[in-house]
């Protein structure tokens, strides 16, 4: 459970990083492969990303997530199985409380 405010970091370490294969990653400027940057820091140029990247994971230790396909089928196959496996977020009604739901 999550108040409004402290849900926009949650969300962002919750983020995982997916690679569609190097050619893919580099056709979308890293936005797949780099997320947990992105979300993190929303206003950081994407060049920037892939670099941060790496600082992230390592200050992030255990709790930085990412995929560990490299190809461009494995990336949706992975989406999909995380897709049917996670809860989803719902807001309580008349209040800025967060929770997870199935």
């Amino acid at each position: 459970v999550s108040t409004q405010s402290t849900w926009g970091l949650l969300g962002a370490i919750m983020t995982i990083d997916r690679s569609m294969g190097k050619w893919a990653d580099k056709k979308l400027h890293h936005i797949t492969d780099s997320h947990v940057a992105h979300h993190l820091f929303p206003d950081m140029p994407f060049y920037g990303a892939k670099l941060a990247t790496e600082y992230i994971a390592k200050t992030m230790g255990e709790h930085y997530k990412h995929s560990h396909s490299t190809s461009y089928l494995g990336y949706w196959a992975e989406f999909y199985k995380t897709m049917r496996e996670t809860p989803g977020v719902q807001q309580l009604k008349g209040e800025p409380i967060w929770k997870f739901v199935k």
